[in-house]
């Protein structure tokens, strides 16, 4: 299973230059809203294609169930990736209207695969959000259980819009508890990135926001299933995994390996 991880690490990176690298600018922010998450999920219907074919239906479901699990994290992960300390978004507003558009594109196609989302291990759930989706609190559905792998995308548009701690404190919290230390990281850059805020404010709330992380009992570690990557020690400098990962590339594992370099690097959709 580490190496369907790794694999689908080459795939979210394939996608870096035509998708990552350009949510959060300005471009994104003034353009289409949907012209970067098409390109992200027209490739992954590329791969699906070929996969569904190639794969035996355990590893294909695990690695579409990941893929969902590991775009959101990249997706979120990019704006602590883009706030330097001097970059501003032009209107907070706007920029989270961007994020659940987007964030509607990747639902549209994710419900695409229901079934094999469940076969991968996301189980039917209730809705935990508060905003409406037209959801019944009380179900629990396949699709609230998409809609829940979705939700740090709400977190995070209330975090971006909110001028003091206090108001999306608990979103801010949910971003804590799904990725540890990275989404401490990631709610001090929406504060920073916050055009309304001012340069004092910005610095309070970024201070009261690790204070709230420090005095609560969050794991500095990323979520589980956010830090599937992380176990294997991959080192993206070296392109080599750590000493406990080296035996899984060998064996019968290889194959997924050489396939995925074959068929897929290099491939946009």
């Amino acid at each position: 299973m580490c190496l369907i991880y790794l694999n689908i690490r080459c795939i979210i990176e394939s996608l870096d230059e035509d998708v990552f690298s350009k949510l959060y600018t300005p471009e994104w922010e003034s353009g289409n809203s949907d012209s970067v998450l098409t390109i992200l999920t027209a490739t992954f219907e590329n791969y699906f294609s070929d996969l569904s074919q190639w794969l035996a239906y355990y590893y294909y479901t695990k690695l579409q169930r990941e893929l969902l699990v590991q775009t959101v994290g990249r997706y979120l992960m990019t704006l602590r990736k883009r706030c330097n300390g001097a970059f501003t978004f032009t209107n907070e507003l706007v920029v989270a209207n961007k994020i659940i558009r987007d964030r509607s594109v990747l639902i549209d196609f994710f419900k695409n695969y229901l079934e094999d989302l469940q076969r991968g291990g996301m189980r039917p759930t209730k809705y935990v959000s508060s905003t409406d989706d037209n959801h019944d609190p009380n179900l629990e559905t396949l699709e609230s259980a998409l809609y829940n792998e979705l939700e740090p995308m709400i977190s995070l548009t209330r975090v971006i819009t909110a001028r003091q701690l206090s108001v999306g404190e608990n979103d801010a919290k949910a971003l804590f508890a799904r990725y540890g230390g990275d989404g401490l990281r990631l709610v001090q850059a929406c504060y920073f990135c916050n055009p309304t805020i001012n340069r004092i404010e910005r610095q309070q709330n970024s201070d009261k926001a690790r204070k709230m992380y420090e005095e609560s009992t969050f794991s500095p570690d990323a979520h589980e299933e956010y830090k599937s990557f992380d176990v294997m020690n991959y080192n993206s400098a070296t392109g080599k995994v750590g000493e406990n990962s080296e035996a899984i590339l060998n064996g019968q594992s290889s194959a997924i390996n050489n396939f995925f370099r074959m068929k897929f690097m290099g491939r946009k959709g």
